[in-house]
């Protein structure tokens, strides 16, 4: 009995990692990630996000969990991979906790962010939350600049649609709550409500009141000496266009370019190039030509797409990599447990031998487990080898997936009974919850292609808009 268990201690222990990091440790982590974040070191800043995930899960730390799913949705956002990002805000979601209200502010706001690109009107429900939360955050100042940036959001997607009226109401709220800021603290913020304030008023023509606000937005970042001056002079450059004031309009489009270079923010340049460019090519009769700022935004562009590819692609080998080890170690748990069980059999059948009569019956319901288990290595066998035949577009796929899943393939031609191979396939690709980008490179077509296809078996089988199609797929 005594070499049994020291055989089960000593493959338990194995299977251990001995991690001595604390709550603490990990809150430090995620702290780093935002200030990456902020140094706009994407990449790093995922990095330190996912360290603090796989550390928060040996822990059980379900707040870590939650903040660094939240940062490295962040993260995802800004890159503009907009669907990796909503799935890890979906399992920050899932983890049965109590959240706190910043954290949940910062989930609407970028749900908000992320839906303002691709459903407006999902994206005013979430930027609505996020000013319900942020009105209940009990510290003041918390409360208040969260309140304060949830209007400017709202602003900024209504500006989108076009609701002039919900414009206005955001913008006199956001002037009612800068009476309350100290200014020299909240330059910035005073900067920003000015700037919008005069972007209202110079969409309704009312261009001098609005020129009387832009200076107020640059007079103010100069009192506190910001050096971040190129959007408002971009504003004024625009205004000073409509106002038909050419010479105006250049120098404060040179400005810009001056600011974004000083700055050496390569983004700000790329943008006030491409201003400027496009300013002069509308304005022919200024005989100035225009090609050496597109030369120079065209080069900037290409180096920044480039630079962004890159980022994109490492991110994403890393969320690859983690997933393959996940994998790796799911596997190896496994082993480890059928191992264990596999032992534990033996030890007892050793023990029954020893101590009782072998009985034939319970012979053959050992030997029935232990196929059961052999059944199942095999099913993982062919899954594995149903999504290298996805991977590789080979036709074989949609034979094997019948084989696996023909429940659900009946019940689709129930929907459907002159259903197509190929849209079979497609569906089969939603049912294994492949995304929209994923199935775009399996069948070598655009997103766009891709989305288009959705749409149509939405409407197809009258699927809402607000309903999730892989689950779909998966609930039928």
């Amino acid at each position: 009995m005594s070499k049994f268990l020291l055989i089960i201690q000593i493959i338990l222990l194995s299977n251990t990692n001995f991690n001595t990091t604390s709550n603490k440790d990990i809150d430090k982590i995620l702290t780093e990630s935002i200030i990456k974040f902020s140094e706009l070191n994407t990449y790093q800043s995922f990095k330190l996000a996912n360290k603090a995930l796989e550390l928060s899960q040996k822990r059980k730390y379900e707040i870590g969990e939650i903040k660094s799913y939240i940062y490295m949705a962040k993260v995802l956002t800004e890159l503009g991979a907009y669907e990796k990002a909503i799935d890890y805000l979906s399992k920050a979601d899932e983890i049965n906790i109590e959240l706190d209200d910043l954290m949940k502010v910062e989930s609407h706001r970028l749900r908000g962010i992320i839906y303002t690109n691709l459903d407006q009107g999902i994206a005013i429900n979430e930027f609505r939350n996020q000013l319900k939360l942020s009105q209940k955050l009990k510290d003041s100042k918390k409360r208040q600049l969260g309140t304060f940036w949830a209007y400017q959001n709202m602003v900024h997607l209504f500006d989108i649609v076009g609701e002039k009226d919900s414009v206005y109401k955001y913008i006199s709220l956001q002037k009612k709550m800068l009476n309350g800021f100290n200014e020299k603290q909240d330059f910035i913020n005073f900067s920003t409500a000015y700037t919008q304030v005069a972007d209202y008023l110079i969409s309704i023509n009312q261009y001098d009141e609005g020129e009387l606000y832009l200076y107020k937005s640059l007079d103010i970042l100069q009192k506190y000496n910001s050096p971040y001056l190129y959007n408002t002079y971009t504003s004024l450059a625009r205004l000073y266009n409509l106002k038909g004031d050419s010479v105006k309009a250049i120098e404060f489009y040179k400005k810009s370019i001056s600011n974004a270079k000083f700055l050496n923010s390569p983004n700000a340049l790329k943008e006030s190039y491409k201003n400027l460019a496009d300013y002069l090519v509308n304005k022919r009769n200024l005989k100035i030509d225009a090609s050496e700022y597109y030369y120079e935004y065209n080069k900037l562009n290409d180096s920044l797409k480039n630079q962004n590819k890159l980022l994109t692609n490492k991110v994403f080998n890393h969320i690859v990599e983690n997933e393959k080890n996940d994998s790796v170690k799911k596997l190896r748990h496994t082993f480890i447990i059928i191992l264990i069980v596999i032992i534990s059999l033996v030890f007892i059948f050793y023990l029954y031998l020893k101590n009782t009569t072998l009985r034939r019956s319970d012979i053959r319901n050992r030997i029935s487990k232990i196929e059961n288990d052999y059944n199942s290595s095999i099913n993982e066998d062919k899954f594995q080898k149903l999504i290298d035949l996805l991977k590789g577009n080979n036709p074989e796929f949609l034979i094997l997936f019948k084989e696996l899943y023909p429940d659900f393939v009946t019940k689709i031609k129930t929907l459907n009974p002159s259903i197509k191979s190929s849209e079979l396939s497609f569906c089969a690709m939603l049912y294994l919850n492949y995304s929209t980008k994923d199935i775009a490179e399996i069948t070598y077509v655009t997103v766009r292609a891709v989305q288009i296809r959705k749409n149509r078996l939405r409407k197809k089988y009258n699927i809402d808009s607000n309903i999730d199609i892989n689950k779909w797929m998966r609930n039928l």
